[in-house]
């Protein structure tokens, strides 16, 4: 998860960046697409998995050999299970309790915004202008619409509708500016931790707000009426944040927009840089990985579980402190390294297949439960062969794709039917 949020936020940063360095030049329906493709991309492209580093994979030789000097008998003292630590605090369950209570008075806020639009539209006077619906309110507020619906309070509709401001808000619904709205708050409930979402929700705000006063036929003569009615309007706020309307906080920025000279077209200079800098951004942000992956166990707790386990025992400690420094020096799979530390210190024999098999798992840059199935398959059996297990495991390290990753599943299955013992438990009692 958190990898995750590091490479969204990453970039998130860089669509940011580029449409901050790029306004000017930019016309304002390609920065409403860029906001809101970005918001998009951000969110979806850290989900998909670009395997750039599987061509430069080691190959995993079929020749491994590991010199196996405890071959002595283990201890028999059951330690499998799952390694639970004891005494912290659940910082984890904590954290997800908060997320989750922030993001359900979120969207509870969202919720219920909808419900008052929608109240307010059954019960105001509905009026049809331009084939769009003019809603009249009995109370004060000012002009603001969402979707098809324009609401006006008492203090408009007891004298003439201002053109200018209706046809502000008419572009509003033309240009189906409330599922921007929509979109940026629907993001919000699932990423408000984010501060990098406020921004862009800033952003989306303004420029539409921009494209709405650039859909008014305003000569140079009434530009500074026009400026007027929104300053007048500006200081009415209005209390639903997904309608639109006239926010004092953003008129300033209107009013300099509405003197600047808009310019159609956007330099194609800028636009190879912009295209080369995501291209960059998609290909190489998703090839790389930090923070910690999505585990069973974290590598601190993997570390100490192994730690623990061979002040444990008193053979195989050698093979152990290869497990140990394996689970130091990898970001995967931590709970597998365990799992084979607990397997190899219980029984007494098997440890150069097991051994091998970790250290498939130490050059496979993935996370790969499959390894959790195959280990243990080696201990199902008192004789035969291990080299299938071994060979499996370097199948599933490459398996990628649905098919592939059925196949293993499917030979596992086949394995473990053929094993001699159903479980751990059992091969421990029987060794």
């Amino acid at each position: 998860m958190i990898d995750y949020i590091v490479k969204s936020s990453l970039l998130l940063f860089v669509f940011y960046l580029l449409y901050t360095l790029s306004q000017k030049g930019n016309n304002l329906q390609f920065n409403r697409y860029f906001l809101l493709l970005s918001i998009l991309f951000s969110l979806l492209l850290p989900l998909v998995h670009f395997d750039l580093a599987h061509a430069y994979m080691i190959n995993i030789p079929n020749n491994l050999q590991f010199v196996d000097t405890d071959n002595v008998k283990a201890m028999t003292s059951n330690v499998s299970g799952e390694i639970r630590t004891t005494g912290n605090v659940d910082y984890k369950g904590l954290i997800g309790f908060l997320y989750t209570l922030v993001s359900v008075a979120l969207a509870v806020r969202f919720s219920l915004n909808l419900v008052r639009l929608i109240y307010k539209i059954r019960n105001g006077h509905c009026l049809k202008h331009k084939g769009y619906n003019l809603v009249l309110l009995e109370y004060q507020v000012n002009i603001h619409s969402f979707m098809n619906t324009i609401f006006l309070g008492v203090n408009d509709r007891d004298k003439q509708f201002d053109n200018d401001l209706i046809d502000h808000e008419l572009t509003h619904l033309k240009q189906f500016h409330a599922v921007d709205l929509i979109f940026i708050e629907i993001v919000q409930i699932f990423y408000w931790f984010n501060p990098l979402i406020y921004l862009f929700k800033s952003a989306i705000k303004i420029n539409r707000e921009f494209l709405a006063d650039a859909g008014v036929d305003i000569s140079s003569d009434g530009l500074k009426g026009y400026s007027d009615k929104i300053i007048n309007y500006a200081f009415s706020n209005n209390p639903i944040n997904l309608a639109s309307g006239f926010n004092h906080s953003i008129i300033k920025k209107r009013i300099i927009m509405l003197k600047a000279r808009r310019d159609k077209k956007m330099k194609m200079n800028k636009l190879f840089i912009m295209v080369v800098v995501v291209i960059s951004t998609i290909f190489a942000i998703p090839s790389f990985s930090v923070g910690e992956p999505d585990s069973n166990i974290t590598q601190k707790e993997a570390i100490k579980a192994i730690k623990q386990i061979n002040q444990k025992v008193q053979f195989h400690n050698g093979s152990i402190a290869v497990l140990l420094t394996y689970t130091e020096n990898t970001r995967y799979n931590y709970d597998t390294f365990v799992y084979i530390t607990e397997l190899i210190s219980n029984f007494g024999h098997s440890t150069v297949p097991a051994m091998e098999i970790a250290q498939i798992v130490f050059f496979t840059s993935r996370e790969c439960d499959l390894f959790n199935e195959i280990a243990p398959l080696i201990f199902l059996h008192n004789s035969g062969p291990n080299d299938v297990y071994v060979d499996l495991a370097k199948e599933a390290s490459r398996a990628r794709t649905d098919s592939e990753i059925a196949r293993v599943k499917q030979q596992i299955e086949q394995y473990k039917k053929e094993s001699e013992y159903t479980s751990i438990d059992e091969a421990l009692k029987n060794q």
